[in-house]
């Protein structure tokens, strides 16, 4: 019986759901399927955009109130 690719210990950020799902894709390629391989790209590049998204939430949390209007 083949054994499960899920992560025992459950991600606790949105980079660890980045990282595991990066390494279910390239599982998914080497064991030759293609077609959840290509889901699982999708889903990471929605994980990557979520974990740039709390990054700067984040970022905005830990500023100061003059910090967040400055121009770039």
């Amino acid at each position: 019986m083949p054994r499960s690719s899920v992560p025992i210990i459950p991600p606790h950020t949105p980079d660890d759901m980045v990282l595991a799902i990066e390494a279910l894709r390239e599982r998914a390629e080497a064991d030759g399927q293609g077609t959840l391989a290509y889901l699982l790209l999708c889903a990471q590049i929605e994980a990557e955009a979520v974990s740039k998204r709390a990054r700067i939430a984040e970022e905005e949390r830990r500023a100061g109130p003059d910090e967040i209007w400055r121009p770039g």
